[in-house]
């Protein structure tokens, strides 16, 4: 699990790197996302493992 969540925090980041790079907005919800998807990985005490 936490290597799947490791990815998707992963894949957002590049795509709001590459909106930004490209000056567009990025997608609504991003960071929505990716909060939810720490929230969870703190849930689980994922943040916590090598």
């Amino acid at each position: 699990m936490a290597q799947v969540i490791e990815r998707i925090i992963r894949h957002h980041s590049l795509s709001l790197i590459s909106a930004y790079q490209l000056y567009h907005s990025p997608y609504k919800g991003l960071w929505s996302d990716s909060h939810k998807l720490f929230l969870l990985a703190v849930k689980e005490k994922l943040h916590r493992k090598k």
